[in-house]
């Protein structure tokens, strides 16, 4: 049986740290576009982890491409799915 100081140090081990990168707004943004574009769907934490860009500029460049039409969040494209079943029935 494991003791706590163990375990604690089986998840101290097992965190990883990220480091991030220091990019422009712009090639962030290319590079998060590109990103979704391969994966389709994911988390802003995947993303942000993947790319080494900070988590808080993931988001809002998410939220920007939302904005610009380029992205859709995964709440619009359940709903859309969730319509489409419904006028078809199925």
């Amino acid at each position: 049986m494991l003791c706590i100081r163990e375990a604690v140090r089986e998840k101290l081990a097992a965190i990883k740290v990220i480091e991030c990168r220091d990019v422009d707004y712009e090639t962030a943004k290319k590079e998060v576009a590109g990103y979704f574009q391969m994966k389709g769907v994911a988390y802003a934490s995947d993303a942000s982890t993947d790319l080494q860009l900070d988590y808080e500029l993931v988001c809002k460049i998410m939220d920007d491409l939302e904005k610009e039409g380029k992205m859709e969040s995964i709440e619009w494209r359940a709903m859309r799915s969730a319509i489409r079943s419904m006028a078809t029935g199925s």
